[in-house]
């Protein structure tokens, strides 16, 4: 929150001081003054100067957001400084303009019509992309006052009327497919994946779609006569066609579990035509066939905004009746709690590394046969078979030993599988102090309670963080079949809005964190409990994807790939083996049966510890099938 407080007073205090200034230098000529399209020039300005600031030193592919995530006291006081001074001096040079007024209001109809299209269009808006806009929409605002000589028409009192009754029907369909009724619906149908509260949720939901709901009302005073029905209309034309799209057109759609879906190129190419059709037949009617189509728009938008709000609260009525447990409402989660804290004597540690084939392996020790040197003294076990394809299914079997029965679903399965085994109880009877780190839908309610790193803490999601994640859902669900995977997502990138004050929660779709916190705190045995010993299961990303660590363990954006980060989550565990032996100690015991072989699901290999103080050490890799 604290990067958006930081971009808002960075943008509006220099703009208001600037603002004022031009009240007064306005005043003092006796000439029209127009409070909202001047504050709103200022911000824009002085955004685009933080903005140009920003691609420099971070780079044009970040937003705003993401550039000032770190900001702190002193990047208010490095920004601020300059931005006042430029705040002063810019009004005085503007005045030297003869049509400085006329220059300030069309600038605003351009600028405001770039930035709430790509808003509508867009994932964010970049600072190439801003600054961008800024350049193109001086450049179209100095041609059209030199060639247009003419009185540009804006909105007056007369036209005001025939305006909002044309806008406000659009926005609203907009505002409630895009950012209310696609993602609560996403919401409610997946509640036992999303650990948020219903309540943080859609609050968030509610405030977004009142923000972005008023800000594209707000071509109503600032554009043109002529800007004003192409805007509008635009907006209805793309929101009706991917209403349509996603009610109709985009067939089976597979799970966002980190693999990109494909289509032909001939269901591409006939999808884009009929997108095509939708949206240009559309401004054809408005602007060629009749002008009172934005009647028939108006009527349309309503009609659909009344049906979706209604969709909306059945899902509502139902997902209220059907939750039997607060398990998913934001209130508990698998923390990290003491996952780095061992037992000075006895340890039983298994790392589940996630998608990683032993086809992955072998291609690694083919380039670099010493990739395991860290592990000699282990046992590498490779004879072994896979049980399930899916993680749903391969976690509560590993913790379990249960097998699937036909006809079950995967959480039917899950509590099933916990309620008929006794390997955790057995494992907190013999004084084991146990952590399961994975992620809470995995793990059976009947053993939550046994677990040291099951929290009661209070979840909230950021209100912009998810207002952004889930207009990109709806936009991947709207969005014509050649343009998907520009809004394409993962599941946990919606799991990642949940956010607590009080602890971190362990996620498996990122390694990082556990890296960073192994490196940083270190493995410790002074802090444990009185327990016997310590079960610790730690559940990785390890080759799944998509790919964001690289083989060093860094963090990449676009260019990860799945080598490089198998070798870097398995670099991890040589992390966390090297500093076991740093500790000391010397009891070797074989691999416990009950602990291995009852235990696997999927393809598995067993390592077991050599000279380490730990028990047992295993480290079991899940997969899915795929070629090299």
């Amino acid at each position: 929150m604290s990067a958006y407080i930081g971009i808002f007073i960075l943008s509006v205090l220099p703009a208001g001081v600037s603002s004022l200034i031009h009240f007064l230098l306005v005043r003092k000529k006796g000439q029209n003054f127009s409070t909202v399209k001047t504050l709103f020039f200022y911000v824009t300005v002085f955004y685009s100067i933080i903005s140009l600031v920003k691609m420099v030193f971070d780079g044009g592919r970040m937003t705003m957001v993401e550039s000032f995530l770190d900001i702190c006291a002193e990047t208010y006081i490095h920004y601020m400084v300059p931005l006042l001074t430029i705040s002063v001096a810019i009004p005085f040079l503007l005045f030297r303009y003869t049509n400085f007024n006329k220059f300030i209001y069309l600038f605003d109809s351009f600028i405001f019509s770039f930035v709430a299209m790509a808003l509508v269009v867009l994932n964010g808006i970049s600072h190439s992309f801003y600054v961008s806009a800024m350049f193109v929409s001086m450049l179209a605002t100095f041609a059209g006052i030199y060639w247009y000589k003419g009185e540009i028409s804006y909105c007056s009192e007369k036209d005001l009327r025939r305006r909002v009754r044309y806008a406000v029907p659009i926005v609203i369909f907009n505002v409630l497919t895009v950012i209310l009724f696609l993602p609560g619906s996403l919401f409610l149908n997946n509640r036992s994946e999303i650990p948020i509260s219903s309540l943080s949720f859609m609050m968030a939901l509610l405030i977004g779609s009142g923000v972005c709901f008023c800000f594209l009302l707000g071509g109503i005073f600032l554009l043109t006569c002529r800007q004003f029905a192409l805007f509008y209309t635009a907006i209805f034309a793309l929101t009706l066609s991917g209403y349509i799209q996603n009610l109709l057109l985009n067939g089976h759609m597979m799970s966002m579990d980190g693999g990109m879906q494909s289509w032909s190129k001939p269901q591409a190419g006939f999808n884009i035509l009929i997108w095509s059709g939708l949206v240009l037949g559309i401004f054809f009617l408005k602007l060629y066939v009749h002008k009172d189509m934005e009647k028939l728009y108006r009527i349309l938008s309503i009609y659909l905004s009344l049906v979706q709000s209604v969709s909306f609260m059945y899902l509502v009525v139902m997902a209220k009746e059907g939750e039997d447990s607060t398990k998913y409402e934001g209130q508990y989660m698998l923390s990290t709690e003491s996952s780095l804290a061992l037992h000075p004597e006895n340890n039983v540690i298994v790392f589940v590394l996630d998608w990683y084939d032993e086809q992955i392996l072998e291609h690694i020790l083919l380039e670099e046969p010493e990739f395991l040197h860290p592990l000699s003294g282990f046992t590498y076990y490779s004879n072994a078979t896979s049980l399930y394809a899916f993680t749903g299914w391969s976690v509560p079997y590993l913790l379990t030993g249960i097998e699937w029965r036909d006809g079950m679903g995967e959480e039917q399965y899950r509590e099933y599988a916990f309620d008929n085994s006794d390997l955790v109880d057995d494992i907190v009877e013999a004084g084991y102090d146990v952590g399961i780190y994975t992620d809470l839908e995995y793990v059976g309610e009947s053993i939550l309670s046994k677990l040291c790193n099951y929290v009661v803490c209070e979840q909230y999601c950021n209100i912009w963080e998810t207002v952004g994640q889930m207009a990109k859902c709806s936009k991947y669900q709207m969005a014509p079949i050649c343009l998907k995977n520009q809004y394409w997502y993962t599941t946990d990138e919606i799991v990642a809005l949940a956010k607590s004050d009080e602890y971190n929660a362990w996620i498996t779709y990122d390694d990082l964190p556990f890296w960073t916190s192994l490196k940083v705190n270190r493995l410790d045995t002074k802090q444990h409990t009185r327990s016997k010993g310590s079960y610790r299961f730690y559940h990785m990303y390890g080759a799944h994807n998509p790919y964001h660590m690289s083989e060093d363990c860094v963090w990449v954006n676009k260019d990860g790939d799945m080598m490089s980060q198998s070798k870097g989550s398995m670099k991890i565990v040589f992390e966390y083996v090297e500093q076991l032996k740093s500790l000391g100690g010397g009891i070797c015991m074989k691999m416990q049966r009950l602990l291995s072989l009852r235990t696997m699901g999927k393809t598995i290999h067993m390592i077991q510890t050599g000279q380490v103080f730990c028990r047992t050490l295993g480290l079991i890799t899940l997969h899915r099938p795929f070629c090299l």
